[in-house]
């Protein structure tokens, strides 16, 4: 039996879940670590690439990527757009100020950051007294 290749994208700037060189594809973490187990009981060959969050469901829509592995959110929007696996890790958001300022979870007024593309950044824009950087 021939071991099938798949193109494995792999948002690096999450650490310690994937982390990585793109000049190199040298990638691991925890979830590098899960993808290359199941890899060797299915008798898969996986070819990691950097993938940025933001266009990672473009890329698998148009096949250039058969598989994306990134702490993601699962939505009912993205799950019409493509397939999740069950979920294998719990995370939160959490919000992070600078020194000073209130030490509770009071955010109107002050100007957000996130990453773009995700669940986080969704949640301010439908917020309107919020207001991302």
């Amino acid at each position: 039996m021939t071991e099938r290749k798949v193109r494995v994208g792999i948002d690096s700037a999450t650490p310690p879940m994937q982390m990585g060189c793109v000049e190199t594809g040298d990638f691991s973490g925890y979830e590098v670590d899960l993808l290359n187990e199941i890899s060797r009981r299915a008798g898969l060959i996986l070819s990691f690439r950097r993938a940025l969050w933001n266009v990672t469901i473009d890329e698998l829509m148009a096949g250039e990527l058969e598989l994306v592995c990134s702490a993601a959110a699962i939505t009912s929007e993205r799950g019409r757009e493509v397939d999740f696996c069950l979920p294998h890790l719990g995370v939160s958001v959490a919000v992070v100020k600078r020194s000073g300022l209130a030490p509770d979870l009071a955010i109107e007024g002050l100007r957000l950051g996130s990453r773009r593309g995700t669940t986080a950044e969704s949640y301010v824009k439908q917020h309107p007294v919020l207001a991302l950087r």
